[in-house]
């Protein structure tokens, strides 16, 4: 099992909250077929994801 360093376990779990709460992919249907209006929430998971990321 790989285990987490500090760093990781402070960034990881609110970047991940965060695009939950505020990225509209929260409301979507999971059991449902993806269609447009996966869209735009999946446009801001990537988006949230970048900044993060750069």
């Amino acid at each position: 099992m790989l285990s987490k360093s500090v760093f990781e376990v402070s960034v990881y779990p609110p970047t991940i909250e965060e695009t939950w709460m505020k990225s509209g992919i929260k409301r979507l249907k999971v059991d449902g077929t993806p269609d447009q209006r996966w869209q735009e929430p999946i446009e801001a998971v990537v988006y949230n994801a970048g900044k993060y990321l750069s």
